[in-house]
């Protein structure tokens, strides 16, 4: 087998603009196995490759057991890394894609026997167009953009049927495309997403691998990510979130890419809920049933909870939302649904799906700014997940049920918030349960 291509992610950084727009909106499109920059017969004997996805980023070693089959010889080896350019980096403003490249490659080394070697790089433009990684759908976009290839490569020496062993380790941002859209409190944080490609190129021969070893590691993720996905290679072994794969003559074709895919937004949530929590302005909470469970809303902690039906409300009267320097503004709302003192309460227990809020005697209307549309008094609430993570990090888990884009033309002074509980998952007249209430304003 001829050559190898290691592979990249590319990610670009973004700024966030105070009337909206990205806050970290990343794109990659693909990177490859190490490629032969010149005609050269070298084997891929042996081919380690361990994957380590670690919050927002993903760390990666690849080990290239090289064999010379010819003469002495110089054989230089690229690595290309493909990056979308979008409307945000414009052309004009020149090849932004790539400048400032530590914000989202940490690093990059190639390495043989303990020795960091040479790395040269250059840029191609307009390689290609292709469409973006679609994380979400709130946001469609079937534009296609233009591709940027940015080379690293360089050069090894190899004796007459010389054996080498090449490392290359680099660690890269993940996917994501998070947004502080106007009209919101909060930022929108997207699912993080990884892909290795496999696909041989052209110089790969045979395109296979006398032998592959594989390792991806997804046990930091899986403590804390609502859900993840490993997709790619059929037959992966998986003990404690470690993925794990060996073959002899491993023929790269049977898979074009290795998929890694989690929901990671409770965790970068979770310091913002925590940041803006103005609970403490709270002077009085009732409800309509069960008030004398209802302050366990506020009290912190997800393993007390409320119950409620169907045409239940709760009422939060506030303090004067003021501090020492300047009044307070409600800018968001969210409510921990379910039971959340166990996996086993909180698939037993009632959720709710529609609500109403009225804010001092104004009953909230929900709509879509963007298309200046007028919906309904109903809010339908995203369904919840269960993750059994500390209290510092399940209040992420909790849904948004009132937003700046909800609040549009209210008054600055909130005095009054009530919540009225319209439809459950559960028949009528089954119960539903709350673990926890969070009020966010600055």
């Amino acid at each position: 087998m001829k050559v190898l291509i290691s592979l990249l992610i590319i990610f670009i950084p973004f700024l966030a603009f105070a009337n909206g727009g990205p806050i970290d909106e990343s794109h990659f499109r693909k990177t490859g196995n190490i490629r032969l920059l010149r005609t050269a017969d070298v084997s891929l004997l042996k081919e380690n490759l361990h994957i380590k996805v670690v919050g927002d980023f993903t760390e990666i070693e690849v080990e290239y057991h090289l064999k010379n089959n010819g003469k002495k010889q110089k054989v230089q080896y690229g690595f290309p890394v493909d990056a979308y350019e979008t409307d945000w980096y414009p052309t004009q403003m020149g090849t932004r894609v790539f400048e400032k490249e530590k914000d989202f490659v940490k690093y990059f080394k190639i390495i043989e026997h303990d020795r960091e070697l040479k790395i040269t790089h250059w840029v191609l433009d307009s390689v290609y167009t292709a469409k973006s990684v679609q994380l979400f759908s709130r946001y469609p976009d079937n534009k296609k953009y233009t591709i940027l290839r940015k080379w690293y490569a360089t050069t090894i020496d190899f004796e007459q049927d010389e054996m080498k062993v090449i490392k290359v380790i680099y660690k890269v941002k993940n996917t994501l495309q998070d947004k502080d859209v106007g009209l919101r409190f909060t930022y929108f944080y997207s699912d993080r997403h990884f892909t290795y490609h496999l696909t041989p190129s052209s110089s790969w021969g045979d395109g296979k691998v006398g032998e592959f070893n594989l390792k991806i590691d997804v046990s930091d993720i899986a403590l804390v990510s609502a859900d993840f996905t490993v997709k790619g290679i059929e037959g992966l072994s998986n003990t404690n979130n470690i993925f794990s794969y060996y073959s002899k003559d491993y023929d790269l074709q049977k898979s074009d890419r290795i998929d890694i895919h989690y929901n990671y937004n409770h965790v970068r949530i979770s310091p913002f809920i925590k940041k803006y929590d103005i609970t403490n302005f709270v002077k009085s909470i009732k409800s309509s049933s069960n008030n004398e469970t209802v302050q366990h809303l506020i009290d912190k902690s997800h393993q007390t909870s409320w119950t409620g039906s169907e045409g239940d409300w709760i009422e939060i009267t506030l303090n004067e939302l003021q501090n020492d320097k300047y009044h307070i503004l409600i800018g968001c709302l969210l409510i921990l649904n379910g039971d959340y003192a166990s996996k086993e309460a909180f698939d037993k227990s009632g959720k709710i799906k529609k609500i109403g809020i009225v804010v001092n005697d104004t009953l909230i209307y929900d709509k879509d700014y963007w298309k200046n549309e007028k919906k309904n008094h109903v809010m339908t609430v995203e369904t919840p997940v269960f993750k059994n993570l500390t209290d510092e990090l399940m209040c992420g888990l909790a849904n948004i049920v009132i937003d700046e884009r909800h609040q549009f033309g209210l008054p600055d002074k909130i005095y009054k918030i009530k919540i009225k509980f319209l439809k459950t998952n559960k028949e009528a007249g089954e119960k539903f349960t709350l673990s926890e209430l969070y009020l966010l304003g600055r």
